[in-house]
């Protein structure tokens, strides 16, 4: 069995042919809390992202055929996407504030 050695807050763990590091906790269950708290995101989140990157290929594609146009209602689509992001951010803070 190969050898671990513990090095500050992290354990080696052995997988296969390249030794991870692992993060030790205390408690199995503040790891998912913490884990919890990263991954909430909310439909303004969401919804904001998707706008985002629409407007980004729109803005693109009006760019590589020369229609300004459709260039600035990207651009435009893409910003707006932008704030949505942000206000999703501030909704979800406001929900779950940090202790």
């Amino acid at each position: 069995m190969p050898e671990t050695t513990q090095v500050h807050a992290y354990t080696s763990v052995q997988t296969g042919s390249a030794m991870l590091p692992r993060l030790q906790t205390r408690s199995g269950d503040a790891r998912i809390r913490h884990q919890e708290q990263i991954m909430r995101i909310n439909k303004d989140q969401v919804k904001g992202g998707v706008k985002v990157a629409k407007g980004a290929i729109r803005e693109a594609a009006g760019r590589l055929v020369g229609n300004k146009m459709l260039e600035v209602k990207g651009n435009i689509q893409k910003n707006l996407g932008k704030a949505q992001v942000k206000l999703g951010d501030i909704k979800e803070h406001l929900k779950h504030p940090l202790k």
